[in-house]
């Protein structure tokens, strides 16, 4: 409280600190409530900092309320992380009052928090902000949790490096506000985070190559609870995952099918970066799929494929309907036995062995039906392996079954039993009785036609 006598004093003048040797703020001056912070008389540099002079005139004084401070209104508060070494990361420059005093802000510094006035068009009219980064890095720029990158001009910075700069200049803008250009206006207060990556650390990607045009399923669930999936059976598919997505999604499950529409169940092959990790998905026998969890902080290319490698061609000639012919293996489960039949007229029967696995896939095997007396031949690739196959029982009355079994010849390692790898591709040959005899024209059928082939042979037109 200043109590003067007016008869002794011509004028009063008040002096404020405007900056210290520490660091600088805005003041807010006060009078009576009215705001007179503009209103000063001169600026004065008495060595320990600037001083704003108000000069009040004896004719003026009168019982009033002076109210000093820092204005903090508009705060402004940087945060810096990741990234490489590089020694300033941040420059923000601006006009307030005295001159133009620049932020540095360091890498691992911690938070840096300047003090913006408000606008005032012969003062503080302006504002400078630069971020630099390494070549290679990404930088997001965020204001108050909100991406603002797109509103920083990139350009090159020396040799290696870029700079990402917004400058703004509020004399030029329609009422001295950013609203209009930003939805936000540069002097409110906020929290800028200014996030560095490296390669390694941006944006990750699976590719998913789906030749065959399996109906892939791609679920996600979020750390809120909430889930959500679609299907996509292009032969081309791409997943994207930021920062945004790491910090929001708890999961992302592949989900690959190996039944069709019509229940036939198939085996697969799925590769992650040219590694086969089939065997470790979750099979869901009941629903035909296997499942995988994508990692949202990884870069995947994955290949997923009807797993013909082991396909097996079956040709049958002769014998009848009740000459059964019967090709089994366990799929996807042990005990989930598969059934396909050869049919008798020569169309070829193509079969998809899954790999061995003692738990998925441990058994098959080829059954053939034989009527007493009746004969059959078994040609694997064009080398005889009849004597392979065993007489056991199981077949009608009047019928021998022989079988030839994956599991009766050393498992998973056929070799030294049979001579040959039992899940190799090939293509096999059945005939049963004297087909091939008199089936000269190899048509699997006894007709007119293969008369007609012989003639034709003896008589030197064939």
């Amino acid at each position: 409280d200043l109590v003067i006598d007016v008869t002794q004093v011509s004028k009063v003048t008040l002096k404020v600190y405007a900056e210290n040797a520490n660091e600088s703020k805005p003041v807010l001056v006060l009078v009576n409530g009215q705001d007179v912070s503009y209103q000063f008389n001169e600026k004065v540099n008495d060595g320990d900092g600037f001083r704003l002079c108000y000069e009040v005139p004896v004719s003026e004084l009168t019982n009033c309320n002076w109210d000093i401070s820092y204005n903090t209104d508009h705060a402004q508060t940087f945060v810096v992380k990741g990234g490489t070494s590089d020694p300033v990361l941040v420059e923000v420059e601006r006009e307030i009052l005295y001159g133009e005093p620049n932020l540095s802000i360091f890498r691992d510094g911690g938070p840096a928090t300047i003090y913006l006035p408000p606008f005032n068009s012969e003062y503080n009219s302006y504002i400078d902000m630069k971020v630099y980064a390494n070549a290679g890095e990404r930088v997001t720029i965020k204001r108050n949790g909100f991406d603002v990158t797109g509103y920083f001009t990139e350009t090159a910075e020396g040799n290696s490096g870029k700079c990402f700069s917004l400058d703004i200049s509020e004399d030029d803008l329609d009422g001295n506000s950013t609203v209009s250009q930003f939805g936000f206006d540069i002097r409110d207060a906020a929290v800028w985070e200014i996030v560095y990556k490296s390669l390694d650390e941006q944006e990750k990607s699976h590719c998913i190559q789906n030749p065959d045009k399996l109906e892939l399923d791609f679920s996600y669930t979020y750390l809120n609870g909430t889930a959500t999936s679609y299907k996509n059976s292009d032969e081309y598919h791409k997943l994207y995952f930021d920062d945004t997505d790491r910090e929001n999604i708890q999961s992302v499950t592949l989900t690959v099918p190996f039944r069709d529409a019509d229940n036939m169940y198939y085996p697969i092959r799925v590769m992650l970066n040219g590694e086969d990790i089939t065997e470790q998905g979750d099979y869901d026998s009941s629903e035909g799929t296997l499942a995988y969890d994508i990692p949202t902080n990884g870069i995947g290319n994955w290949e997923i494929s009807r797993d013909v490698s082991h396909r097996q061609t079956f040709i049958r000639k002769g014998g009848t309907t009740n000459n059964n012919v019967e090709v089994e293996f366990d799929f996807p489960v042990d005990g989930d036995e598969r059934y396909l039949y050869p049919d008798q007229i020569g169309t070829p029967l193509y079969v998809d062995f899954p790999a061995y696995h003692s738990v998925i896939a441990p058994y098959a095997y080829i059954s053939i039906d034989v009527e007493d007396g009746s004969t059959f031949t078994v040609l694997r690739n064009g080398v005889d392996v009849t004597n392979k196959f065993v007489a056991t029982n199981g077949a009608a009355a009047g019928f021998t079954r022989y079988i030839l079994s994956e599991a009766d010849n050393g498992g998973s390692d056929t070799q030294a039993a049979l001579g040959f790898q039992f899940r190799d591709p090939a293509v096999w040959v059945i005939t049963i009785g004297d087909t091939d005899r008199y089936d000269v024209n190899r048509d699997g059928h006894i007709t007119i036609a293969d008369v007609t082939k012989l003639v034709n042979r003896i008589l030197g037109k064939d």
